[in-house]
């Protein structure tokens, strides 16, 4: 794969809490799980929630949520520049060509730009070599104006293949169109930031949200899927290698639990922060994550409070345990995604 979007697996940033919680001190008793032994379907949109378009997957969403967006397809990571038109594109592109050009040459006296690819008045490639010290690496910013929005795919690949990187990066560019506030799309294909990009090709994808109720700083949903990337082992039996540590915390609900028609796991933790005050930690994971982008790994996770912030959750468990289903149930891949 030309592309150098291939994202290595990762720790889920949970353990990342539940490392600094153990460090600090938990002193919760146990409780009796609970485990789900039905398929939760999603629940009738409610007059206060919104339905948005992440990827190839839809979810209710509170109104009072604020977002943080990242996207990254195979032709590269993704960056929306909203409130653009043909002026600032075409300014943009030439500041990006006179910073590279400013550049003094590489270690192989060559300079950082290469060229500027026009394939449209709206769609343009920039190559030029890495940033770092391998000057075999050639760097695509592909910039495409869509409307109102503009995108910036940024990519990299080994100069020896670079005409394929390069028509990578150009075929995805005459795919990316606006989309509307709320539009949710009907045809193949992955929402991005106010956009779309069409097309059901299985290639790298990966979605990473941020969201938060506007009035709560110590709450944080996070909702990623990406492809080629699976999780192993599961939820389950990593919490299971480490049940010694876990004896402390308190579960509401651990177990296998499909949403929608997607296998998976989920575990729905309670303990203490160094102040003694409450925190939520709830984790959902898909059971299955391949390289076939309508079978990726999805994950869910809720923080409510937190060892660092010195926050407490602001919610009861039961409080807690209905902002989740009420979010979770809904996640279901689009109508008509591929």
């Amino acid at each position: 794969m030309p592309i150098k979007n291939a994202i290595n697996c990762r720790l889920p940033r949970l353990f990342l809490w539940l490392i600094t919680l153990l460090l600090i001190g938990c002193a919760n008793k146990m409780a009796t799980v609970r485990t789900p032994d039905k398929e939760m379907t999603m629940n009738p949109q409610s007059a206060l929630a919104t339905t948005h378009c992440f990827g190839r997957y839809l979810i209710e969403v509170p109104t009072n949520f604020k977002f943080a967006q990242s996207y990254a397809h195979r032709a590269g990571d993704i960056d929306f520049i909203p409130h653009s038109n043909q002026r600032s594109f075409e300014e943009l592109i030439e500041q990006r060509v006179a910073h590279f050009k400013a550049k003094p040459l590489n270690r192989e006296g060559k300079s950082w730009y290469v060229d500027t690819l026009v394939y449209a008045p709206n769609k343009k490639i920039i190559r030029y070599y890495n940033r770092g010290p391998n000057p075999y690496i050639t760097e695509l910013d592909g910039y495409v104006l869509a409307g109102k929005a503009m995108y910036k795919f940024n990519s990299g690949t080994s100069t020896s293949k670079l005409e394929s990187g390069t028509k990578w990066v150009a075929d995805t560019l005459v795919r990316v169109r606006e989309r509307a506030p709320g539009e949710i799309p009907t045809e193949p294909g992955f929402c991005i930031d106010g956009g779309f990009i069409k097309g059901n090709e299985n290639v790298y994808e990966s979605v990473t949200i941020g969201m938060a109720p506007a009035d709560q700083p110590a709450v944080r949903i996070n909702f990623n899927t990406s492809t080629p990337n699976a999780i192993a082992p599961g939820l389950l039996a990593r919490e299971d290698k480490v049940n010694g540590f876990f004896s402390s915390f308190t579960k509401l609900r651990r177990g296998k639990r499909i949403i929608n028609g997607i296998d998976g796991e989920e575990s729905l933790l309670r303990t203490t922060n160094n102040q003694g005050d409450d925190i939520h930690l709830f984790t959902w994971e898909s059971s299955h994550g391949s390289a076939d982008n309508r079978r990726p790994a999805i994950q869910i996770e809720l923080s409510a409070g937190g060892p660092t912030n010195k926050m407490a959750s602001p919610y009861s468990d039961q409080e807690a345990t209905k902002l989740w289903d009420s979010i979770t149930s809904t996640v279901r891949l689009r109508p008509g995604a591929f």
